[in-house]
């Protein structure tokens, strides 16, 4: 019998009728293990590839001597969006992929073995970790404080922060509630992600 799962979009949260068990997906999707691989590729892409870039281009502009640039469209955006339009505010970093794409643009065949190389001995250093534990601790006390801050801006101020965040981290499922705002602890995970990369 398929079971309800409530799956929130923008400020709707909808009920799906689903495989009610990982024996029912596997048989619908065709594979066995299917449940399983999806659910660790959906981990990695919600916070692994995060935590990759993050600690891969500071090592990429040490190896290759490219610094990672300035995003200015989005720093032109965040500007007009910021509270005090006299105060400048801080150049938002260059897009993961866009810096990546840049760097192989001006590598020739030994840099980009390199760079391969790079790359996967950093992952070989991070590990797909889902365990609640991990998710629990991971925004923090001070992020999610900060997130509650973020919280009681009004709309515009909140997705101005928001997006210079979200362009700096890269790739974040940002989780929002029925009314179309970010869940507390999401929208603390981004802020920690957003301060690890600033940090890195």
């Amino acid at each position: 019998m398929p079971k309800s799962y409530d799956v929130s979009t923008s400020r709707y949260t909808l009920k799906f009728s689903g495989p009610a068990s990982e024996t029912e997906y596997d048989q619908a999707a065709g594979k066995l293990g299917s449940l399983l691989e999806e659910g660790v590729m959906s981990t990695a892409w919600r916070s692994t590839l995060p935590e990759f870039w993050s600690v891969y281009i500071p090592k990429v502009e040490a190896l290759t001597g490219i610094s990672r640039g300035v995003d200015d469209v989005a720093t032109v955006k965040a500007q007009a969006r910021a509270k005090d339009p006299n105060k400048k505010v801080s150049d938002v970093p260059e897009k993961f992929l866009s810096y990546d794409n840049r760097v192989w643009a001006a590598a020739n065949d030994e840099t980009k073995a390199a760079l391969i190389a790079l790359a996967q001995e950093v992952a070989s250093g991070i590990t797909i970790d889902p365990s609640p534990s991990r998710r629990q601790s991971g925004p923090g006390a001070a992020n999610l404080a900060k997130a509650d801050s973020w919280l009681t801006l009004d709309s515009d101020q909140l997705e101005s922060k928001i997006e210079k965040a979200m362009a700096v981290v890269g790739t974040f499922d940002l989780e929002r509630g029925e009314n179309g705002q970010p869940t507390r602890e999401s929208l603390g995970g981004l802020i920690k992600a957003y301060v690890d990369v600033l940090t890195a």
